[in-house]
């Protein structure tokens, strides 16, 4: 397992992610420099999400993670809003390493599958939102509930490996039932891969995550100076990384 840091960009600047108990302080807020101070550091891969793409599908910012891609050699998670085969392709040739697809799985789910098989499941993280143990989709009736463990289950049968869980209620859920639910997941799919997109505040939570068998937990970047040292998620990283 390793903790892969988050930079989240609207309007071509770096946010935090809200979720931290630090001031969110930091020094840049160019996506760039930001990108480069954390490879300088010592991380090899990071998770771009572009805020406005996932707002408009048309606004992706294509100008910045083509930047990054090009002048840091990190590997990138990135999560835009893909809708299309040609954004996804797009995505992929300008360096992306995984891409991060969300509510187009349900709402389109014969092109999804095609997108599974065509462009290889190894480079897609299949997107879940939860509300307790449920999985919430913008504009779909709140009456139909699928949870967790079948929306697994419908796409493991595809190739899907990789999921990454989004709490909604993250500030109305204990760390201990998210713990209990990731490692319900696990237990029954072996397979998975469970990348945790949300929740993170500092280093212990980190540890229970890798004892709860979680493959990559994304915590905010900008949080990271006011909340935990750089050297200690490092440190992690290098004892645990393939574990």
């Amino acid at each position: 397992m390793i903790v892969v840091p988050t930079l989240i960009v609207e309007g071509g600047k770096c946010l935090g992610l809200g979720n931290s108990t630090s001031n969110n302080t930091k020094d840049t807020d160019n996506p760039l420099e930001m990108a480069q101070e954390l490879k300088q550091a010592g991380f090899t891969r990071i998770r771009l999400v572009d805020r406005d793409g996932l707002s408009h599908e048309d606004a992706i910012q294509w100008l910045v993670l083509e930047t990054i891609a090009r002048r840091t050699s990190l590997e990138i998670d990135f999560e835009g809003g893909i809708s299309t085969a040609e954004q996804l392709k797009l995505a992929l040739d300008l360096g992306v390493s995984k891409a991060i697809i969300g509510d187009i799985a349900v709402k389109k789910y014969g092109i999804f599958r095609h997108w599974v098989f065509r462009y290889k499941a190894q480079n897609i993280i299949l997107s879940s939102k939860l509300i307790g143990r449920n999985i919430h989709l913008e504009g779909w009736n709140a009456n139909v509930k699928t949870s967790i463990l079948d929306f697994i289950k419908m796409y493991h049968l595809i190739g899907v490996r990789q999921f990454m869980c989004t709490d909604l209620q993250e500030a109305d859920i204990r760390h201990d039932e998210r713990l209990e639910l990731y490692r319900e997941i696990l237990k029954n799919y072996r397979t998975v891969k469970l990348f945790i997109g949300n929740g993170v505040r500092n280093l212990q939570d980190v540890e229970d995550l890798f004892l709860a068998g979680c493959q990559v937990a994304y915590m905010d970047a900008v949080a990271f100076k006011g909340n935990t040292d750089y050297s200690d998620i490092l440190k992690f990283n290098l004892l645990h990384e393939g574990a």
